[in-house]
């Protein structure tokens, strides 16, 4: 049984968070790991589901006592800084503080490459666009 299923579907398929405790691949000589599939964000259901499963979701990590690393996944055939990403990324960095970044994992999916050397303008681009990002959001400098 697949605890964390993917779906192609034109619906959230994820609204609770579901948790899995294993040993990365299948090696015990390494402490399990736990990972937790969390809800994304911009829920089909709307504004208000999305809203409510970001404050459960904040709840759950916020019990557990300790998140290693967080993984975003975003759609790397999506070029452009959208009002949509520069809210996620708020939400993110309120919720987990400074320390979001040096435990921020970005996943790109759909992204057409002929090696990893043409990921570097997709890694540069996207850097400069975090720290942009960052900077315009939480610069307390005035």
């Amino acid at each position: 049984d697949v605890a964390c299923k993917p779906e192609a579907s034109m619906h959230s398929v994820t609204r609770n968070i579901v948790t899995v405790q294993a040993h990365a691949f299948g090696d015990t000589a390494w402490r399990p790991l736990t990972l937790y599939d969390t809800p994304g964000f911009h829920d089909t259901a709307g504004a208000d589901a999305d809203s409510a499963q970001w404050e459960r979701t904040k709840g759950s990590l916020r019990k557990t006592g300790n998140v290693d690393a967080l993984v975003l996944v975003m759609n790397a055939a999506v070029t452009r800084g959208r009002a949509d990403r520069i809210e996620i990324l708020s939400k993110l960095r309120q919720a987990f503080g400074w320390d979001l970044w040096s435990h921020l994992i970005i996943l790109f999916t759909f992204y057409a490459s002929e090696g990893n050397e043409a990921l570097s303008p997709l890694r540069e681009n996207y850097t400069k666009w975090f720290v942009e990002t960052e900077q315009r959001l939480f610069n307390w400098t005035g």
